[in-house]
């Protein structure tokens, strides 16, 4: 398996990404649930959340998922850098049943009237990285993958 295939494998099999922002206050990182198709990333946020302050000011993120270890051999994870933008309403509601799919605890959310202002209220934001690495310490110690942009691909 290439260092892309085990990346993307690993990004669909986790769950939480630590999403790292600046703005008034500072650096800022929280951690949200996500969905992903390749390596774009999508999260939802309520605007009022310090996190979705700092990206109406500013779109520039940081991404990492990981596991919490206790061996640094063990260690592996995807770091990437790159631009958050909201999605339009169409987009919202197009994504929506991926995060209903994902986190099946979530379906209340989405199916229970208590909730439904929770979700109108919500952003959901579309995450594209311009730069993504797969770290896998079982390969050796700090041991990255550059995977975007990488050397064939076009868009780089």
């Amino acid at each position: 398996m290439s260092p892309r295939e085990d990346a993307l494998r690993y990004l669909a099999s986790h769950h939480v990404a630590t999403l790292s922002t600046f703005g008034a206050e500072g650096a800022w990182a929280a951690a949200v649930f996500y969905v992903n198709q390749a390596f774009t990333v999508f999260f939802l946020s309520e605007a009022r959340t310090r996190h979705g302050r700092n990206l109406a000011r500013d779109s520039r993120v940081a991404v990492a998922v990981h596991e919490d270890y206790r061996d640094w051999r063990g260690i592996k994870g995807i770091q990437m850098a790159g631009e958050a933008t909201p999605l339009p309403a169409v987009d919202k509601a197009a994504v929506l049943p991926a995060f209903a799919a994902k986190y099946a605890h979530l379906g209340a959310f989405f199916t229970d009237p208590r909730y439904a202002a929770v979700i109108a209220h919500a952003l959901v934001w579309r995450f594209e990285p311009r730069e993504v690495w797969y770290l896998d310490n079982t390969k050796g110690f700090s041991r990255r993958e550059r995977i975007l942009p990488s050397l064939d691909d076009a868009a780089y």
